[in-house]
């Protein structure tokens, strides 16, 4: 057998990891992760802590190694996504480039670059792509297939479905489906079945084997083989779910007692909360020991008392016990819990649930097999794959299963063991089981003498993907077998120092997670491997602002207690106004940011700056705030396009041209721009024909004699002629063709947005486009298609105006942010609750242990929750949360220098109270019925920091209880807002005389206005004058001003009279260019004129009659041009200047000048003025300016002259000035030339 020579080395090969150098950049760590071999090895890389950069110079080690190399086509570099493997492949590439320029003798690495371009360094369904189209003719595929668009597999399922449950409607004897159908549909149609077939086949497709898991569906629903629910594959999770209860009602207890023992509430109530905490005691211990029958007796045999009684006139703390018993009814309610959720219904009544589900499980298993094998079926026939075929093929063509169910390689699989050296994997942590199943097969096996060849980067802490059926077990599994020493079972290399976090993120972090997450809660722990270190070389700001800001918001009241007028917004819209407020402030300070790689402060820049948010809901509110506050923001949104009017009104005319028989859509068309009835017009077709449909009206209407005949009678032409094209072009092009013959484009282009909206229409043009590569075709299925999309909820998001990678602010979300850095985060909305819509469905479905729903008993027409559907919601809903503390590490570890983490809260009082409650625990992690109770970011965030110095600090009335200390504390910095008035300030504006006077609407007597009421009334913008003043204005406006404040005071009487229209009406004028058009059209002239020459009589008639043929300029604008007078001007000395030195014509610019000196004002505000210099011409001593004038002359020149220097002479200087200071060259010269006469006036 002939051997590689990586394969001749390999059994020499031994983890000597060579000594690093002492001027190697890289860590301990990190080194070793580069030069360690023999071994399979998992890195887990922490946030910031270089991995890519590890990976890179690893691949770059091995090929350069001087004994031992491997070529770069010789390695197999999975990445999550294009993007990745395309930066791994140039920063490769550029490494390599160092490394040839530092020794360009070493021709083996020139090889490599060559090498480069067919290395398999790609994404897991890219390296599928390329297996399949490799051996398609194994299994029998289309080698030109392509991948299916979502949309349209969505549309394709949709189909398929439809078509499947008809066929079972109409099979005879089909009781088991009519049973499925009752239970698991509404009456009135059959979208929750739709949706449940797909989730199941969703997740099966997610499994090596999905035929196999689909059968095993009913396995958990066999009473012979788990007759009592102790034996139950999920039991662990009924008792976890009755442990944390049972914890959190016992620290209620604790609580209670804690404030008895400090408060003097009397002899008896201590004694009594004793013995009621001892029960508890007595029942968390035997969880663990009874079984499930016997625990229920035990919870149901569970009496609270009666509390001891308390008079008013006895000398206890009357408060303390107030709280002592709102903490008890809490004890109580979790109890109360635990009865109605497993003791409602008896064990074996419970097993017995599994003889009814048992068949309708079978049936569902049955339905969805069918659905996929049709559904295959049609994707081959149409020779289009989705990601999961290119998944599941490659798997069959690499991987067979034996009698023990286990996957072995075939002999493809060989081969690629064989020619692979390393197997490298990034962002191991979103993987799933079949792309594990797929890895695994081309590598080599572990734990072998040779040992195994994997390099697996990645960090469970930051797998955010489990809605995409990643599995960060797979990581886990590893993490905890890996050695943290090589061995050929595998070697555990730690990276966790960060490279990208000032000291303070990074504590704070640290500080946070420490209290959060364990292996019961996160399923990781957060222990000092997994921490983050200091590795980021800052200096240390002069201004000490790196405090990680926690900004609290107290707001959404409900109706009912407050007044309309004390409401000043939503929590949305205040944290929007807080972050918008800030943003501007570190802009005005020039805040300033330190680069690391120059090792210097610079000042900051919007795009320093990004928005994080666990969703885009509220993205619209943050661009309306950021546009009052005059800020730039990109926001990737998913709303707000398909509700624009002029795409409504674009579907609309689709829809019409379909089907003109639906009377709303050719309504709105017939009202929109395209044909602009009136409502009074839209009235008369209709009494045309009252009883037709509109459409018929409309026929009717348009034989008649009417005003809006020709509108009316145009638009049918159209749309007859439309709907012949839909036959016959694509839809693309009939979206363009309609904006073409209607000038809607061209229309909305005019409107206040115009740009925004004529970027919406091609957007829509786009998505046509697209949906045509697609296996759908015709005008129907795109409107379908349309309507899919926002029945799914998937918007397109409005088109932008301006560009990501602009100087913006970025608004995304935290999975976009995944892998990206800036200077400051905000972090939004953490008061916003978790989604548990999944987890509260009464179907739910668990790669694991299968299928859950409620008991639906057909002859009682009665539900009953399962037994399952408990356990399986307690499941899902660590395994969200987990999800959720993971998507906070990754918000946090975003952020290299500042940030600041805002919430809200309803009852921020309580809430805080809540969050004190943590301060009676002195171990750092928190406990876990605590940690499960949060329902939103800041509940984590708040149990957590409210051990900290700074939480006594702005909140001194929670001091008591335990701090948890770090050694390298973060510095926190709490702040509380509320969205309305505070009730005290309402109060105190004189008791409620006005509120009674307003009731009874009598007048109002004088009053004591509080002063938070009066500066709310009394407001006034200190800079009033600065909103007088435009931002931007033109020199001409300048002029005019200049020219009003000269001639104030001398108006005369017959000027203050309106003079007498004397002009005929419109249709009796002749046509006749106003003296404005001339000049416009002089002056686009003498900017086209060649300079190459002399112009002539004859040239200059050319170029009109060549501008007329480009549609640059009018025929009627062509005729009123004076070309002697254009050919003068080059006879005259300025014109000789121009054609013999460099001559710009058209020359815009823009000016800042103080207000004062255009506006009569004292404010010392700056504004733009902007013009354009009809001609500059360069010469050696400095610039010279001339400007065209097409005013007539009236006079004498020599006695008018100077009145039209003067009336120019603002005009003029302020070009000079404005030229002078964009080019830093001096204006030697001013000339005006006027056309009439052929007059020349130097100023």
């Amino acid at each position: 057998m002939c051997l590689r020579k990586w394969e001749r080395s390999l059994n020499k090969m031994t983890n000597n990891i060579p000594p690093k150098p002492r001027e190697a950049q890289w860590t301990e760590a990190q080194w070793r992760a580069i030069h360690t071999t023999g071994q399979s090895t998992l890195v887990a890389a922490a946030a910031g802590s270089g991995k890519t950069a590890v990976l890179v110079n690893r691949v770059i080690e091995r090929v350069k190694h001087p004994t031992t190399p491997i070529d770069i086509d010789e390695m197999l570099i999975v990445t999550f996504t294009e993007a990745a493997a395309a930066e791994m492949k140039q920063r490769i590439g550029a490494a390599l480039e160092e490394e040839i320029e530092a020794s360009p003798e070493r021709k083996d690495l020139k090889r490599q670059i060559k090498l480069l371009q067919h290395a398999s360094i790609s994404t897991m369904h890219s390296f599928c792509s390329r297996l399949i189209r490799d051996y398609y003719y194994l299994l029998d595929l289309d080698p030109t297939f392509r991948l299916l668009d979502e949309i349209e597999g969505a549309l394709l399922k949709e189909e398929i479905i439809e078509q499947l449950l008809e066929e079972e409607y109409a099979r005879e004897e089909n009781a088991a489906f009519y049973q499925l159908i009752d239970s698991y549909t509404s009456d009135r149609s059959d979208t929750k079945l739709y949706h449940l077939i797909l989730k199941l086949s969703n997740i099966a497709l997610a499994q090596p084997e999905p035929q196999r898991w689909l059968n095993q569906l009913t396995d958990t629903y066999n009473a012979e083989r788990y007759p009592t629910i102790d034996s139950l594959p999920y039991y662990n999770y009924i008792k976890r779910d009755i442990i944390t209860s049972l914890e959190a009602a016992r620290a209620y207890l604790q609580q209670a007692l804690t404030i008895a023992a400090a408060h003097v509430v009397g002899e008896k109530w201590y004694a009594f909360l004793e013995t009621e905490q001892l029960v508890l005691n007595s029942l968390i211990e035997h969880v663990q020991t009874k079984n499930f029958a016997e625990l229920q007796t035990l919870l149901s045999d569970v009496k609270f008392g009666r509390a001891p009684a308390t008079k008013k006139t006895d000398e206890v703390d009357h408060d303390a016990i107030k709280k002592i018993i709102s903490l008890r009814d809490a004890t109580k309610k979790q109890h109360k819990g635990l009865l109605e959720k497993w003791c409602q219904r008896s064990a074996a009544s419970f097993i017995a649930d599994f003889e009814i589900l048992h068949p309708q499980v079978e049936k569902l298993a049955e339905v969805v097999q069918t659905f996929m094998s049709a559904y295959q079926t049609e994707k081959k026939a149409r020779s289009v794959l989705d990601f999961s075929d290119l998944e599941h093929y490659a798997l069959e063509l690499l991987g067979s299963v034996n009698d023990q169910g286990e996957f072995e390689p075939t002999e493809i699989a060989e081969n690629y063991r064989q020619k692979y050296a390393e197997i490298y994997t990034d962002e191991y942590q979103d993987t799933n089981k079949v792309q594990e199943t797929l890895l695994y097969l081309v590598a080599k096996p572990e734990g072998t003498s040779e040992g195994g060849n994997r390099f697996i980067v990645g960090d469970v802490k930051q797998s955010i993907y489990r809605f995409r059926l990643a599995e960060p077990e797979l990581f886990i599994e590893k993490y905890n077998r890996y050695p943290v020493e090589p061995d050929t079972s595998g070697y555990r290399i730690d990276l966790s120092q960060n490279f990208r976090s000032r000291e303070n993120i990074i504590d704070s972090t640290n500080a946070l997670f420490s209290q959060i997450m364990d292996e019961t809660f996160g399923e990781i722990a957060y222990d000092e491997a997994a921490e983050l270190k200091r590795g980021a070389n800052y200096k240390p700001r002069a201004d000490d602002d790196i405090a990680t800001e926690i900004v609290l918001i107290e707001g959404d009241y409900e109706a009912t207690e407050l007044e309309e007028s004390m409401y000043l917004g939503t929590n949305h819209e205040k944290e929007a106004d807080i972050v918008a407020q800030r943003i501007k402030e570190m802009i005005a300070n020039e805040h300033e940011i330190f680069d690391l790689k120059k090792q210097t402060y610079r000042s900051i820049r919007y795009d320093d700056i990004v928005i994080l948010a666990r969703s885009m809901t509220q993205a619209d509110i943050y661009e309306r705030t950021f546009q009052k506050y005059e800020l730039p923001i990109y926001a990737t949104t998913n709303s707000g396009y398909f509700e624009s009017i002029e795409v409504m009104t674009m579907m609309a005319v689709l829809k019409v041209i379909d089907n003109p028989y639906q009377d709303i859509p050719l309504a709105a068309v017939l009202r929109s721009p395209i044909v602009g009835l009136t409502e009074e017009e839209l009235a008369k077709i209709r009494l045309a024909d009252t009883k037709g449909n509109y459409y018929d009206a409309l026929l009717v209407d348009a034989s008649e004699e009417s005003v809006y005949q020709a509108k009316v009678k145009l638009f049918i032409e159209r749309l007859e002629n439309w709907r012949q094209q839909a036959h016959q072009i694509t839809t693309a092009d009939l979206i363009w063709q309609i904006y073409e013959e209607s000038h809607y484009y061209d229309y909305v282009g005019g409107l206040i947005g115009g740009r925004q909206r004529q970027a919406n229409l091609r957007a829509l043009y786009d998505r046509a486009h697209q949906y045509e590569q697609t296996s759908f075709r015709g005008l129907f299925r795109f409107i379908r298609f349309i309507d899919r999309l926002q029945i799914k909820g998937k918007d397109l998001g409005t088109a932008k105006a301006v560009g990501e990678h602009d100087n913006v602010v970025r608004m995304m979300t935290i999975h976009k942010s995944k892998g990206l850095e800036f200077p400051i985060v905000f972090v939004v909305g953490l008061g916003k609750g978790f989604n548990r819509q999944d987890i509260n469905s009464s179907e739910l479905v668990d790669k694991e242990f299968g299928f859950a729903s409620n008991l639906v008993r057909l002859d009682t027409r009665t539900k009953q929750p399962t037994i399952a559907q408990y356990a399986f919601r307690s499941k899902q809903m660590r395994a969200l949360q987990a999800e959720e503390m993971r998507i906070l590490y990754v918000a946090l570890t975003r952020a290299k220098e500042k940030l600041i983490l805002i919430g809200s809260a309803k009852k921020l009082a309580k809430t805080i109270e809540k969050w004190a409650t943590a301060r009676q625990y002195s171990e750092v992690v928190l406990p876990e019925f605590m940690r499960a109770s949060a329902t939103s970011y800041l509940d984590w965030i708040g149990f957590a920091f409210s051990r900290d110095t700074s939480f006594t600090e702005q909140f001194p009335d929670y001091s008591g209880g335990h701090q948890c200390s770090f050694e390298h504390a973060p510095t926190i910095k709490w702040t509380t807002y509320t969205t309305l008035m505070k009730e005290r300030e309402v109060k105190e504006s004189a008791g409620n005389e006005w509120l009674e006077a307003t009731h009874s609407m009598s007048p109002l007597k004088d009053v004591t206005i509080s002063p938070a009421v009066s500066e709310l009334l009394t407001y006034q913008y200190e800079a009033q004058a600065a909103t007088r003043i435009p931002s931007k204005t033109s020199v001409t406006e300048v002029k005019r001003l200049m020219a009003e404040r000269e001639m104030a005071g001398i108006t005369t009487y017959s000027e203050q009279i309106a003079p007498i229209s004397l002009e005929r009406p419109r249709f009796l004028q002749t046509k006749k260019m106003k003296a404005n058009e001339i000049g416009t059209a002089m002056h686009s002239v003498m900017q086209q004129v060649p300079l190459t020459e002399k112009p002539t009589s004859l040239s200059v008639q050319a170029l009109l009659t060549d501008l007329v043929l480009k549609k640059t300029m009018k025929q009627e604008e062509a005729d009123v041009i004076n070309v002697p007078r254009v050919v003068h001007f080059f006879e005259t000395f300025l014109g000789e200047l121009t054609l013999t030195n460099k001559t710009r014509r058209e020359v815009p610019f823009m000016y800042l000048i103080n207000a004062k000196e255009i506006y009569e004002t004292e404010t010392a505000e700056q504004t733009i003025v902007q013009g354009i210099v009809d001609c500059l011409v360069e010469t050696e001593d400095g610039l010279i300016i001339i400007d065209y004038k097409t005013d007539r002359i009236i006079g004498e020149w020599e006695k008018v002259s100077e009145s039209y220097r003067k009336k120019y002479e603002v005009q003029i200087n302020l070009y000079a000035e404005a030229i002078e200071a964009a080019s830093a060259r001096p204006v030697v010269a001013k000339y005006l030339y006027f056309f009439d006469g052929g007059h020349i006036a130097e100023l």
